[in-house]
């Protein structure tokens, strides 16, 4: 368990002395590795799992997002924020176990949405498409070593050929989707699949 918890662990911290008995603000959920051409995750890819590196950590509930639940709920107020992926909505070839984990947020993401819905609880997804992150620099990379081409082609003509605008999605673009839904504007917000893909899925 990370430091910053401290003692009691994550459900020490939102419901002991860090955070309170009474929180009952936002989670933001988001944790995964992929590994191309291998298809694997790295860690604990279960649904419900809490582990730093799984696929659908604290977004099912476990760890962080247990512990927050239960505060939401003695509150009847609270946003379950989930990043997901446009990977949580199509497919691309060689990453079937990251696509598999994403497709399960995005549905456990439902399914928690309609359970507490009437408990003044919201329960939304984020689903970017490819972030420019040491990651996917390295995914670049390999792409163009495979293909013999400059980075600037395998980015434009390889890993952003799905994305009409052929741009990256920026951190500040995640951030303002995130604050919107844990804001007023968002309480109507539930369930639902918050698409920032430059228009990848719009194919």
């Amino acid at each position: 368990m990370p430091d910053g918890f401290g003692g009691g662990g994550v459900p020490g911290w939102f419901g002991g002395g860090t955070c309170g008995a009474g929180f009952g603000g936002a989670i933001f959920n988001h944790a995964g590795t992929v590994s191309l051409r291998n298809a694997t995750l790295s860690g604990n890819s279960a649904i419900g799992g809490s582990s730093a590196n799984g696929g659908t950590p604290g977004s099912g509930l476990g760890g962080a997002g247990s512990a927050a639940l239960a505060g939401m709920k003695r509150r009847r107020s609270g946003r379950i924020i989930n990043i997901a992926s446009t990977h949580g909505l199509v497919a691309s070839p060689n990453k079937s176990a990251y696509i598999a984990a994403k497709h399960g947020i995005v549905g456990f993401t439902k399914a928690t949405a309609v359970e507490v819905a009437e408990e003044g609880i919201r329960c939304n997804a984020i689903c970017p498409g490819f972030v420019h992150t040491s990651l996917v620099q390295k995914q670049i990379e390999d792409r163009a070593r495979e293909a013999g081409v400059s980075l600037d082609k395998a980015t434009r003509d390889i890993v952003l050929a799905p994305v009409p605008t052929k741009e990256f999605v920026t951190v500040e673009q995640i951030a303002a989707a995130a604050l919107f839904l844990a804001a007023d504007g968002g309480a109507q917000m539930n369930g639902s699949n918050f698409v920032i893909d430059g228009g990848w899925t719009a194919r």
